[in-house]
């Protein structure tokens, strides 16, 4: 059990490794010249796990 769970965890991460990369490099592709960090960390604790998704997300994939 504690196996499955770790591979979920771990398909997670990468999937938000994946989302955090195309973020950046959207801000890249905008000229935005901040400190991406902080900018994450507001969007994650703005968010929550339980948010509903944006209308607009399919620009992001």
């Amino acid at each position: 059990m504690i196996i499955r769970h770790s591979e979920s965890i771990l398909k997670q991460l990468s999937e938000l490794e994946t989302r955090i990369q195309k973020f950046e490099r959207l801000m890249e592709e905008l000229g935005i010249d901040c400190d991406r960090e902080n900018i994450l960390q507001v969007i994650i604790a703005g968010n929550g796990a339980n948010a509903p998704r944006p209308a607009n997300r399919k620009k992001l994939e």
